[in-house]
């Protein structure tokens, strides 16, 4: 087993890690590593999110807890925010201007 002490430095090729002095691992390639953990932790959770407000009104009606226009009022309500957000998306484009 491989121990250095927190002012020693290790050296090799660019896949092996810096240790700084207060004795935490730091390169660029780590923080690059962080951004893809919080890309896919929030990809994860807007994936539940769209499906949890489908599915759960769905289960919720196909149980009689709500009726029909319950149902159908929620997944308008879907349908109308997910209209605004793809039409921000096309509406933000830098590359070029357009009406829509």
């Amino acid at each position: 087993m491989l121990t250095v002490s927190p002012n020693e430095k290790l050296t090799g090729d660019s896949e092996r890690k810096e240790l700084v002095d207060d004795g935490e691992f730091a390169t660029g390639r780590d923080v690059h590593v962080g951004r893809e953990r919080w890309m896919d932790i929030t990809k994860f959770l807007t994936g539940a999110s769209v499906v949890g407000s489908i599915a759960i009104p769905s289960i919720l009606k196909h149980a009689g807890m709500i009726c029909l226009g319950a149902l159908l009022m929620e997944l308008s309500s879907f349908l109308v925010f997910g209209l605004a957000i793809l039409l921000f998306l096309v509406m933000n484009r830098e590359d070029e201007y357009s009406m829509f």
